[in-house]
């Protein structure tokens, strides 16, 4: 009887992990990369995250999500893509801004530059959230491998 107990307790750990942990251990290692590049640069542009594996990123880190047996991983990992989303949506698009002597124009470009700084900050803020969940994740997947492997 108690092989029979152990044996449930270690499938049931094994569950909450979900198939692929390594997967998942390497998306979120992949988008903290990605958040810590936005957060030293202080934001980037929309151009910047249309770059492919950018953008398979976050897709990857919510797919892997779903497949997760736990409710405390699934949810970091939830956040994970949706800091990176709120991220990509705080993103201004590439402007050029052009010298002009016209005053209406110049004061519409200072205009346009404080508002991509206010959303590059938001931008830094979901990333650092995301960094934050992030680790909450990585630890949660951490304990979940040890108790399903009985190392520690």
């Amino acid at each position: 009887m108690l092989s029979f107990g152990r044996s449930w307790w270690m499938r049931r750990k094994r569950l909450a992990l979900g198939p692929d942990g390594t997967a998942a251990r390497e998306a979120l290692a992949t988008t903290r990369v990605l958040f810590e590049e936005v957060t030293s640069r202080g934001g980037c542009t929309a151009e910047w995250f249309l770059e492919k594996e950018r953008r398979e990123a976050f897709r990857t880190v919510r797919d892997l999500a779903e497949r997760r047996g736990d409710v405390k991983l699934r949810t970091a990992m939830r956040h994970v893509a949706a800091s990176g989303d709120d991220a990509f949506a705080a993103a201004p698009p590439t402007r050029m801004y052009i010298g002009s002597s016209d005053q209406a124009e110049a004061l519409q470009e200072r205009a346009q530059e404080a508002e991509d700084q206010q959303r590059f900050q938001r931008q830094v803020d979901s990333c650092n959230m995301g960094l934050k969940s992030i680790e909450e994740a990585l630890t949660r997947l951490n304990d979940l491998e040890r108790r399903a492997t009985g190392h520690s």
